[in-house]
Parts: structure tokens; sequence; C-alpha cells
């Protein structure tokens, strides 16, 4: 999958949230939608959203969505 279909920003966005599957994303970004009140939030989330909505499940899995905790502690040890 080509990762420049989202934008970093979007990648953003969605580590807020459970990543550990697309259905429970969609569903918990869809509960909070009505709640924010920063409109240009409120249009990151839904751009977002009509992203998630159209890839398979497949490439959701292959998104970078899980962060390297061993490489940032790696990067750490070198201080």
């Amino acid at each position: 999958m080509d990762y420049t279909f989202f934008s970093m920003e979007e990648i953003d966005l969605m580590w807020c949230f459970d990543t550990s599957d697309r259905y429970m994303l969609i569903e918990q970004m869809e509960e909070i939608a009505p709640y924010i009140d920063d409109p240009e939030l409120l249009a990151l989330m839904e751009q977002t959203l009509d992203k998630i909505y159209v890839i398979s499940d497949r490439e959701y899995a292959e998104l970078p969505l899980f962060p390297t905790w061993e490489d940032d502690a790696n990067e750490l040890d070198g201080l």
C-alpha cells in the first residue's frame, strides 16, 4: 500500500484511538466526532474516516499504526 495515501496528521490522529482493528477505529472516531468543536480537527477526522472506509482490512493492517517503542529505546541508549 502507498503510505502517502494517509498524511502524517491523519496517522497521528489515528494513534489517538485503538488502532488494533479497523472497525474499532471507525466506531471510536464516529462516536467522538459529534463532540469535536474545532472545525479543523473535525475536518481532519472526517477526511481520515473517508480514507479508512475505502481501504481493505489487508491495506489497513499494513499501515504504520504501531509505534516502534523498541527503536525509540535504542536511540535513547546512545545518549
